[in-house]
């Protein structure tokens, strides 16, 4: 009957998100029986632990391909703009280099918005980044 309270107790635990069940606790149970249904406990408790951190992590990674999405449309939006004003005014100073910088940026946001459509984030992450004044991909250089 103790053995039956003590998982009671520890499946009242795992119900509130917790477990007070330690890898020693299972290895020094002297009864298999009891050892199985400690470590299946513990090991139930470790699994949903780590699929609230997946989503945790995944709902980030949502947010952040949102982010950058919106992040792009508001760069796209200005860039176009001073695009066609420098691409019209002959008389620009600089032009050509004014030029480079706007496709430069215009580059860079169409990558992240690439990079960041793709399904795999760690991917995506891995694909993406920038080393000195150019942008650089496995796919890409």
């Amino acid at each position: 009957m103790k053995d039956l309270e003590r998982i009671i107790d520890h499946l009242i635990l795992l119900g509130q998100g917790r477990c007070d069940i330690t890898e020693g606790q299972v290895i020094s149970e002297e009864d298999d029986t009891m050892r199985q249904i400690l470590a299946g406990i513990l090991h139930f408790h470790e699994d949903l632990e780590y699929k609230e951190k997946l989503i945790v992590e995944q709902e980030k990674m949502s947010y952040v391909k949102e982010w950058i999405t919106q992040l792009g449309h508001e760069i796209n939006n200005p860039l176009t703009v001073v695009n066609m004003i420098v691409q019209k005014d002959e008389d620009l100073k600089d032009r050509d280099k004014a030029l480079i910088a706007l496709e430069r940026i215009a580059d860079i946001v169409r990558k992240m918005e690439e990079i960041f459509r793709m399904t795999n984030s760690q991917e995506a992450i891995e694909e993406f980044y920038i080393t000195g004044n150019r942008i650089k991909g496995r796919a890409s250089s």
